[in-house]
């Protein structure tokens, strides 16, 4: 049971307040109502969140697509301008993939990409590491904040990764 209570003093010809009024007012169906326009507004936000995850995210490889780059690439690029990091790009260009989708079959090739998502996965790892499937058979990781030799050395570490688990 809810109520809204308004109390208002009652005074006496000297101004002393000797009692006071009050009125209660049953307001239990109203906050009823209104816990639940905040519960389904709360699962509204969810599901817009979930959906716009859903429209920046490959629906293959569960990584990142194009259109999250068109968008939250260009903040990644402006937030490291303004705040004077490092940024390194990785390109992933699986060379002959057509070849696997034609001899293989599509679902191969999905397989294939699959894996190749989950590798990045693995390798990038890091917080500041975005893993983005940029076209059917590219993709593009984007990381901030380390140093051109350590950019290189995890770029060339990335060539050997592939090598010990292919």
């Amino acid at each position: 049971f809810c109520n809204d209570l308004t109390l208002s003093p009652v005074h006496n010809d000297e101004k002393i307040v000797t009692h006071f009024i009050g009125l209660m007012k049953d307001v239990t169906e109203r906050e009823q109502l209104r816990q639940e326009l905040e519960a389904l507004n709360s699962s509204y936000q969810e599901l817009n969140r979930k959906l716009e995850l859903e429209t920046e995210t490959d629906q293959l490889t569960r990584v990142f697509n194009r259109r999250f780059m068109d968008t939250a690439g260009r903040m990644i690029f402006e937030t490291a301008k303004r705040e004077k990091l490092s940024l390194s790009l990785y390109l992933v260009d699986l060379d002959n993939f057509k070849h696997i989708n034609d001899q293989h079959g599509h679902k191969s090739g999905d397989l294939f990409l699959q894996l190749v998502s989950t590798m990045l996965r693995d390798y990038f790892h890091r917080a500041n590491d975005v893993i983005i499937r940029y076209g059917g058979d590219e993709f593009i990781v984007i990381s901030t904040g380390e140093t051109r030799e350590n950019a290189e050395m995890r770029g060339q570490g990335l060539c050997e990764y592939v090598a010990r688990v292919s």
